[in-house]
Order: structure tokens, then C-alpha cells, then sequence
């Protein structure tokens, strides 16, 4: 069914119902957050981290529910090291700039808090149709990233639940930031934002609730394969001489 990246950015993305700060509806945007954070939830009940989040990584099923992909950078947290030693952070640099959290830039050291920070990027590049701290010099990104107190910007004319969900989300201090405590995900689930939008997370936990997109649906497996077409043999040689 796409991305979400190529339904907010791609070429079909000014069809689509519009907010009034440059992004998707309120509705749409607080129903694929609410999906998202119960992936979230579950891969932090089973103690990981996943340290990616962006709209490239999450994958629509035929129905319109979003489905993350691409594992890559996921670690256990709290993990035990070679020696048998407890660590509760982590501190490889790593993730995709726009949504890396200011305790990963500054190799503090990170724990499942990065991907409360990369959710509250997301929520804002959905609402305002572009990430907080974005722009073509990724060291500016990261001087936005870690001072975000001083240029974090919420639009006047965005709703008040979320600014103060985002405005959590996005708080510098990892310890301070929204759903980082005792009840994790929880937390975020619990904001008015969620309320006053409608979302009824048993149904939605259950694939039965409405979603704001539902992909074309390919006739048969033929065409759906057909959207995946083959790399040409001569990259598929390259990559196999290079393995």
C-alpha cells in the first residue's frame, strides 16, 4: 500500500485533505499517531528501542493500518554486555537526523525515550507538513535538535491538545519528555488529544476502526507484484560480485 512518506510528500499528497497549518487534518493526523503509538507500545513492552521512526520506515497493509519495517537499528533495552553487565543506555550514534533525539547527537546516552522524541516529530511533520528542526545543512538540524527550547516553533493556529502533546514530546531533557516515566506509552495515550478526536484504541489495537487512507487495492497478486518491479540484472550482478 506506499509509505506514509510518499502519502504526506508524494506527487498525490496535494489531493488529499488538507489542516489549516500545512499538514493533514487533525483527525487524519491524531488517527496514524494513535496507530503509531501503539506499535510503539509494543515493542517497548518487549524491551527494545527502536531508533528510527520516520514516515519511510512505516508501511500501509491494504486495509490503510500502518505496519513498521526495516529493524536495522532496533536494540534491547536494558541489554547485558559481553562481560554480563547491566546497561540501561546506549550510546551509538545512529538514526536519520531529523528525527535523532538531542541525547543521541550528544552520545549521552539514549533509551527508549529517542522514539517518544522521533514520535513527536512525526505527530509535528503530519500536522504542519514538514519536521521542526528541518533544513539542508544537517548540522543546523542538529543545533535545532539540541536546542530545541529555543526553536521549537508551534504554529498559533495549532490545536491546543496538540501543542501539549508535541510541546511533551519534544522536551530536551529525556527525563522530563512525555512518556518516558513509569507508564511509558501510556502517558501519551492518556493526552485529551486522543479524546477529543474520536480514538477507540480497542478497535483500533484490533484492526476494526476506521482509517483516514485506504490504499488502491491491486486486482490480483499479478499487478500488486507489479508494483514492485525487478532491479535491472546489471545492479542485481553488481551487488552479488560486491557480496
Amino acid at each position: 500500500g506506499g509509505d506514509l512518506f510518499c502519502y504526506l510528500h508524494g506527487p498525490n499528497a496535494k489531493t488529499r485533505e488538507r489542516g489549516a497549518q500545512g499538514g493533514l487534518s487533525l483527525k487524519s493526523a491524531t488517527l496514524f499517531a494513535a496507530n503509531i503509538l501503539i506499535i510503539l507500545q509494543y515493542i517497548h513492552d518487549h524491551g527494545y528501542a527502536y531508533r528510527d521512526l520516520k514516515p519511510e520506515n512505516l508501511l500501509f497493509d491494504l486495509d490503510g493500518y500502518l505496519i513498521l519495517s526495516d529493524f536495522g537499528l532496533a536494540k534491547k533495552i536494558p541489554y547485558k554486555d559481553s562481560l554480563g553487565k547491566m546497561h540501561r543506555r546506549t550510546y551509538t550514534l545512529c538514526g536519520t537526523p531529523d528525527y535523532m533525539a538531542p541525547e543521541i547527537i550528544l552520545t549521552q546516552g539514549h533509551d527508549k525515550g529517542c522514539d517518544l522524541w522521533a514520535f513527536g516529530i512525526l505527530m509535528y511533520e503530519m500536522i504542519c507538513g514538514i519536521p521542526p528542526f528541518s533544513d539542508r545543512n544537517k548540522q543546523k538540524v542538529f543545533e535545532r535538535i539540541v536546542r530545541a527550547d529555543k526553536y521549537l516553533v508551534l504554529p498559533h493556529t495549532m490545536d491546543s491538545h496538540a501543542k501539549s502533546l508535541v510541546r511533551g514530546l519534544l522536551h530536551p531533557n529525556p527525563v522530563l519528555r512525555t512518556g518516558t516515566l513509569q507508564n511509558g506509552c501510556m502517558a501519551v495515550r492518556s493526552y485529551p488529544l486522543f479524546v477529543t478526536q474520536g480514538v477507540d484504541w480497542e478497535a483500533l489495537e484490533y484492526c476494526r476502526s476506521d482509517t483516514p487512507y485506504k490504499p488502491p487495492a491491486p486486482a490480483d497478486v499479478k499487478q500488486r507484484m507489479g508494483m514492485f518491479p525487478n532491479p535491472p540484472e546489471s545492479e542485481v550482478t553488481s551487488i552479488l560480485s560486491d557480496f
